[in-house]
C-alpha cells in the first residue's frame, strides 16, 4: 500500500511542474540528496523560457546540481554548461529580480573554481545587499535570508543585514 501511494504521489509531481514555492524548499537539500534532484530535474525537464523567468533560473540551477550527481564527465559538463546558460538567461531577462541573484550567487559560490563561473559573486552580493529590504515576499525574503545565513561568501557584518 505504502509502494502505491509513493508511486501515485510520484506520477501527480511529475505530471505537473512544481511550484515556486516547491523549488525554493527543496533547493538547499539538492546538492547532498541525488534521489531529489533527480526527481526534480525530470520534473522541469519540459519547462520553457515561457514558463517564467524565475523557474527557468530554478531549471538553470538544478542542471548544474545535476553535473554533481552524474558520473560520466562528458554528461557533467553539458548539465552545467546548460544550467549556467539558462542561469545567465534568466539573469539577462529579469537582471533586477532579487531570486534570479540570488540563485546565480549559490551555483557561483558552490562551483569548484576551475570551471571559472566566479565572475558575478561580488556584483550579486552587493545586488542582494542593496535590494533585500525592498523584497516584499516574505516566502523570498526567507530563501534568501536561509542562503546568505549559512553562505561563506558574506561577512557576518553583511550577514547581520539580513537577519
Amino acid at each position: 500500500m505504502k509502494t502505491l501511494l509513493i508511486i501515485f504521489f510520484g506520477c501527480i509531481f511529475f505530471l505537473q511542474t512544481p511550484s515556486l514555492q516547491h523549488l525554493r524548499n527543496v533547493y538547499p537539500s539538492l546538492q547532498e540528496n541525488a534521489t531529489l534532484a533527480e526527481e526534480t530535474h525530470q520534473s522541469l525537464i519540459d519547462l520553457s523560457k515561457k514558463d517564467g523567468v524565475k523557474k527557468w533560473a530554478y531549471k538553470g540551477v538544478v542542471n548544474t546540481v545535476m553535473a554533481k550527481h552524474v558520473r560520466n564527465k562528458k554528461k557533467k559538463k553539458e548539465f552545467f554548461t546548460e544550467g549556467v546558460t539558462q542561469i545567465e538567461a534568466a539573469v539577462k531577462k529579469a537582471p533586477n529580480d532579487i531570486e534570479v541573484r540570488c540563485l546565480r550567487l549559490s551555483v557561483q559560490e558552490n562551483s569548484p573554481r576551475f570551471l571559472g563561473y566566479h565572475g558575478t559573486i561580488e556584483e550579486d552580493k552587493a545586488f542582494l545587499i542593496a535590494h533585500f529590504s525592498e523584497t516584499s515576499s516574505e516566502s523570498i525574503k526567507s530563501f534568501i535570508r536561509k542562503y546568505v545565513l549559512q553562505s561563506e561568501a558574506f561577512s557576518e557584518e553583511e550577514k547581520a543585514q539580513f537577519q
